[in-house]
């Protein structure tokens, strides 16, 4: 019996042969055929494989890999490199035509091909072996098999391809144990931290040797299954993953069956060095395998859910589409929200909009989990679940994917006019890069974003923004309206049920401190926080909340939190900046040199959804104006507090007189305009 809990159960250590089937001691790969050229579904961005796993049974337990209808490979011959030759059949085949154009002879090929490989000669290539794969096991295309070719003799058109890599066959049953009617998330094996099994390489589509440089964590490689991973009563599922063969005689090798509660894990020895062109099947029996190993099934920690999600890397990702926003805790009672019942049960998922065309492609929805592939790192789309299989009914919920480039956003420690200290987001919420003027807008209480340029994609089409108007028109507005509408602005009844929205009804302002210092007699614990916790509503990422409504006033020398003076012009040596570069590098500090970048990123307005326009001038708001949504509301309805800035003035330009250089950390606004988000951690 297996224990869940920590609980361990003690048994001696035997060696990894006895995970193995009994044939499995360097099974052959079923090697098939391809004329004259042969290639995989590649990513370019990432040099992913997507070939099949052949159904049939083959004798001594080999296993064959089929050719798909989208392959392709590179050819090289004695004069051209990295010929693209793609495969004529229409179905997966193990034997198959590759057409392309080259005079020569071909000499060499590899697949996947990659444009990556661009000019390099046939020995000097870079692949990519994913340390996150995927298995399907109703299509059984698996991920990163690498092979290279060449002609057979005599026969120049026909090629005979190898195999670089390993594959590993898990077939994990979980019947009789804690896990039995749970739903299989993903396999995770982990070898001692100096081995490698995955990551970039270079390698020779001559010799099929290769180089795999070793990096952090290259040593853990992952299985995800994306099909119907139910783990019923005597129900075995069977997964594939490609790696590198460096495993060792006696090495500790730990393997880790996640579910989508719980994480069975054991650890055994090696018992002979692997090799390439093999594969190795692990009979992960889980109540057999607590008869042999310290098996521990442990309960897993709730996953962090939100409205937007970051991503750093090209390639497949996924997001739990069971629950809304942040869940339980984003609710507050009685608050007047859509629902009090922070689950759902989509059957659908679809992409509604991106600003890099193909940004997305590949939503589906897989047991529960909203799954997508990303061509690059840097863009935002909004994916939707829906209440049925067409993806055409009713919207339940949506979020927002968010590319922020090759790392993670950091924090910057920004002092208010008080001396309260907030942790802010190094860039707007949307952004493409620290100084990126493109972000995205939200309206005042809504977790959906807008882009805040003309043009973005729907259904892998540009729409012009300012032409489409994407403004709800179907009557009455509630809150279940913007549910179910993300990609659309819409106007909100102003009444105190909108208060709590983004979890925050602080109402007070600089006039509710005494005169005539105001700020300057507040204290920091009265100008810092939230007044409630953060809402399902709300559009930032794990771990922040929309700025409070105090965050800003450090930007400014001022008691009021603004640069208005007695004139009809606006002081600019009330504003606290380093310089100005479309938008203002606000000092963090009163000792700061660098400052904190606010882009003037401009509006939208919900009457037609178009970016208004600035001053006399006759340019959109981008780049000349900005406004940033705070937590709370303005205690008059229908209005929500905001940092705003307008035209910026250095003497050699005309602008309105009253908006020269204007900056106001506690202005207001009508909440149904859509103005940028800067994140706070919460």
């Amino acid at each position: 019996m297996i224990i869940t809990k920590k609980t361990v159960l003690t048994a001696a250590t035997v060696s990894l042969t006895m995970l193995c089937a009994c044939n499995a001691d360097n099974e052959e790969f079923a090697t098939p055929l391809a004329r004259r050229t042969i290639i995989a579904n590649a990513d370019l961005a990432t040099g992913q494989s997507r070939s099949a796993i052949d159904p049939r049974v083959y004798a001594d337990g080999a296993v064959g890999i089929l050719w798909t209808p989208d392959d392709a490979i590179g050819v090289f011959s004695a004069s051209e490199n990295n010929v693209e030759f793609k495969n004529e059949a229409d179905a997966p085949v193990g034997r198959t035509g590759f057409t392309g154009t080259m005079s020569d002879e071909p000499l060499y090929a590899y697949y996947p091909y990659s444009a990556l490989n661009a000019g390099a000669s046939a020995d000097a290539l870079k692949g990519n072996l994913p340390l996150e794969q995927t298995y399907d096991e109703t299509d059984m295309k698996i991920s990163g098999d690498w092979k290279y070719g060449a002609p057979r003799a005599g026969a120049p058109d026909e090629f005979d391809f190898k195999h670089m890599f390993s594959l590993f066959r898990f077939t994990v049953n979980a019947t009789g144990t804690d896990m039995q009617g749970e739903t299989l998330d993903k396999v995770v094996l982990e070898l001692p931290e100096e081995r490698t099994l995955g990551g970039d390489f270079t390698f020779s589509a001559v010799t099929g040797e290769y180089n795999m440089p070793h990096t952090d964590g290259s040593n853990i490689l992952t299985m995800e299954w994306t099909a119907d991973g139910t783990l019923a009563q005597d129900r075995s599922l069977t997964g594939y993953i490609s790696c590198a063969p460096d495993i060792k005689a006696d090495d500790d090798v730990t393997v880790k069956v996640f579910t989508t509660k719980r994480v069975a894990t054991f650890t055994a020895k090696a018992a002979y060095d692997f090799e390439g062109s093999s594969i190795y099947s692990f009979d992960l029996n889980l109540a057999e395998l607590a008869k042999k190993y310290d098996v521990t099934i442990e309960d897993l920690p709730e996953e962090e859910t939100a409205n937007c999600y970051m991503i750093t890397t090209a390639g497949e990702h996924d997001f739990k589409a069971t629950v809304i926003g942040n869940g339980a805790k984003g609710i507050i009672p009685g608050a007047g929200f859509h629902t009090e019942d922070p689950y759902i049960n989509p059957k659908a998922a679809r992409l509604l909009w991106e600003d890099v065309d193909g940004f997305v492609t590949d939503v589906k929805l897989i047991n529960g989990r909203v799954h997508y592939t990303t061509s690059g790192n840097r863009g935002n789309a909004v994916i939707a679940v829906y209440d049925n299989a067409t993806a055409s009914g009713d919207i339940l919920w949506s979020w927002h994917i968010w590319g922020v480039g090759d790392t993670m956003p950091g924090d910057v420690e920004v002092t208010n006019y008080n001396g309260a200290v907030f942790n802010v987001m190094d860039r707007s919420l949307g952004a493409l890069s620290m100084t990126s003027v493109n972000v995205m807008l939200y309206q005042w209480g809504r977790k959906d974003p807008f882009p805040n340029a003309d043009t973005y994609y729907v259904d892998g089409k540009a729409v012009d923004i300012e032409q489409s108007y994407p403004v709800f028109d179907g009557g009455e507005v509630t809150l279940t309206t913007f549910v179910r509408n993300p990609d659309k602005l819409a106007t909100l009844p102003y009444t105190e049920s909108t208060r709590y929205l983004w979890g925050d009804n602080n109402i007070t302002d600089a006039y509710t401190f005494k005169w005539p210092n105001y700020l300057g007699d507040a204290t920091a614990e009265q100008t810092s926080g939230w007044t409630d916790q953060k809402t399902i509503y709300d559009p930032s990422p794990v771990g922040y909340r929309v700025s409070p409504k105090f965050a800003w006033t450090g930007f400014l020398d001022h008691k009021m939190a603004t640069n208005a003076s007695v004139s009809s012009n606006y002081r600019i040596d009330y504003v606290n900046y380093v310089k100005y570069d479309q938008g203002y590098y606000f000092k963090r500090n009163a000792a700061d040199t660098e400052g904190i970048y606010f882009p003037q990123s401009g509006s939208r307005g919900a009457a037609t959804g178009t970016l208004w326009v600035g001053g006399n001038a006759p340019y959109k708001t981008v780049g000349y104006t900005a406004s940033y949504w705070s937590s709370a509301p303005q205690k008059n309805d229908g209005y929500a507090q905001s940092l705003s800035m307008t035209p910026y003035y250095d003497g050699n330009g005309s602008v309105v007189e009253n908006s020269r250089n204007a900056v106001n950390a506690l202005d207001f606004a009508y909440i149904q305009n859509a103005f940028a988000v800067r994140c706070v951690r919460e």
